[in-house]
Protein backbone atom coordinates (compact mmCIF):
# COMPACT_ATOMS: atom_id res chain seq x y z
CA UNK A 1 0.00 0.00 0.00
CA UNK A 2 1.29 3.45 -0.85
CA UNK A 3 1.59 6.25 1.68
CA UNK A 4 -1.04 9.01 1.60
CA UNK A 5 -0.30 12.04 -0.53
CA UNK A 6 -0.97 15.18 1.46
CA UNK A 7 -1.42 18.73 0.30
CA UNK A 8 -1.30 19.59 3.99
CA UNK A 9 -0.26 17.22 6.74
CA UNK A 10 -3.13 15.40 8.40
CA UNK A 11 -2.89 17.48 11.57
CA UNK A 12 -2.80 20.80 9.72
CA UNK A 13 -5.78 19.70 7.61
CA UNK A 14 -7.64 18.65 10.78
CA UNK A 15 -6.97 22.05 12.33
CA UNK A 16 -8.37 23.87 9.27
CA UNK A 17 -11.48 21.64 9.16
CA UNK A 18 -12.21 21.86 12.90
CA UNK A 19 -11.67 25.63 12.94
CA UNK A 20 -14.20 26.06 10.14
CA UNK A 21 -16.63 23.49 11.59
CA UNK A 22 -16.94 25.33 14.88
CA UNK A 23 -17.37 22.12 16.86
CA UNK A 24 -16.12 18.57 17.34
CA UNK A 25 -16.17 16.01 14.53
CA UNK A 26 -15.30 12.35 14.10
CA UNK A 27 -12.09 11.40 12.30
CA UNK A 28 -14.25 10.27 9.37
CA UNK A 29 -16.04 13.63 9.31
CA UNK A 30 -12.74 15.51 9.37
CA UNK A 31 -11.36 13.42 6.49
CA UNK A 32 -14.50 13.84 4.37
CA UNK A 33 -14.41 17.64 4.78
CA UNK A 34 -10.62 17.79 4.20
CA UNK A 35 -10.92 15.74 1.00
CA UNK A 36 -13.84 17.87 -0.21
CA UNK A 37 -11.82 21.06 0.40
CA UNK A 38 -8.74 19.58 -1.28
CA UNK A 39 -6.67 19.87 1.90
CA UNK A 40 -5.51 16.25 1.66
CA UNK A 41 -5.41 13.59 -1.00
CA UNK A 42 -4.92 9.91 -0.31
CA UNK A 43 -4.42 6.65 -2.09
CA UNK A 44 -4.85 4.62 1.11
CA UNK A 45 -7.99 2.70 1.97
CA UNK A 46 -8.48 3.99 5.52
CA UNK A 47 -7.67 7.71 5.71
CA UNK A 48 -10.14 8.04 8.61
CA UNK A 49 -8.08 5.55 10.64
CA UNK A 50 -4.91 7.46 9.79
CA UNK A 51 -6.53 10.73 10.84
CA UNK A 52 -7.81 9.28 14.10
CA UNK A 53 -4.42 7.78 14.88
CA UNK A 54 -2.56 11.02 14.18
CA UNK A 55 -4.98 12.98 16.38
CA UNK A 56 -4.83 10.48 19.26
CA UNK A 57 -1.02 10.46 19.21
CA UNK A 58 -0.79 14.25 19.03
CA UNK A 59 -3.17 14.65 21.99
CA UNK A 60 -1.36 11.99 24.02
CA UNK A 61 2.02 13.71 23.52
CA UNK A 62 0.68 16.84 25.22
CA UNK A 63 0.58 20.47 24.16
CA UNK A 64 -1.76 19.59 21.30
CA UNK A 65 -3.98 21.97 19.37
CA UNK A 66 -6.62 19.23 19.59
CA UNK A 67 -8.78 17.76 22.33
CA UNK A 68 -10.80 14.57 22.62
CA UNK A 69 -14.40 15.68 23.11
CA UNK A 70 -16.00 12.30 23.59
CA UNK A 71 -15.89 8.81 22.14
CA UNK A 72 -14.53 9.23 18.62
CA UNK A 73 -14.95 13.03 18.67
CA UNK A 74 -12.13 15.52 18.20
CA UNK A 75 -12.18 19.28 18.57
CA UNK A 76 -9.79 22.14 19.07
CA UNK A 77 -8.24 22.59 22.48
CA UNK A 78 -8.92 25.78 24.40
CA UNK A 79 -5.33 26.90 23.80
CA UNK A 80 -5.24 25.97 20.11
CA UNK A 81 -2.86 27.87 17.89
CA UNK A 82 -2.53 28.09 14.13
CA UNK A 83 -0.46 25.45 12.33
CA UNK A 84 3.29 25.92 12.54
CA UNK A 85 5.62 25.55 9.61
CA UNK A 86 8.08 23.60 11.82
CA UNK A 87 6.01 20.44 11.50
CA UNK A 88 6.84 17.76 8.98
CA UNK A 89 4.16 16.10 6.87
CA UNK A 90 1.88 14.15 9.17
CA UNK A 91 2.31 16.56 12.06
CA UNK A 92 5.51 15.16 13.56
CA UNK A 93 8.27 17.52 14.67
CA UNK A 94 10.85 17.78 11.88
CA UNK A 95 13.71 18.49 14.27
CA UNK A 96 14.43 19.08 17.90
CA UNK A 97 13.32 17.15 20.96
CA UNK A 98 11.51 13.94 20.13
CA UNK A 99 12.13 14.05 16.38
CA UNK A 100 12.47 10.58 14.92
CA UNK A 101 12.51 8.84 18.31
CA UNK A 102 10.35 5.86 19.19
CA UNK A 103 9.17 5.12 22.71
CA UNK A 104 11.42 2.66 24.53
CA UNK A 105 10.16 -0.74 25.66
CA UNK A 106 10.57 -1.98 29.17
CA UNK A 107 13.56 -4.25 29.81
CA UNK A 108 13.10 -7.76 28.48
CA UNK A 109 10.50 -6.67 25.93
CA UNK A 110 7.63 -6.60 28.43
CA UNK A 111 4.67 -4.52 27.36
CA UNK A 112 2.28 -2.55 29.51
CA UNK A 113 4.15 -3.42 32.68
CA UNK A 114 3.45 -7.17 32.43
CA UNK A 115 6.10 -9.85 32.43
CA UNK A 116 6.07 -12.48 29.67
Amino acid sequence: MQAPLCVLGYLDAAYEVLRDAGGPLTADGIVKKALKKGLITTVGRTPDSTMGSRLYIDIKRGGSRFAKNGPGLFGLSGASTPPTSGRAQGGRPSSGKGAGKRPERAAGGARHGRQA
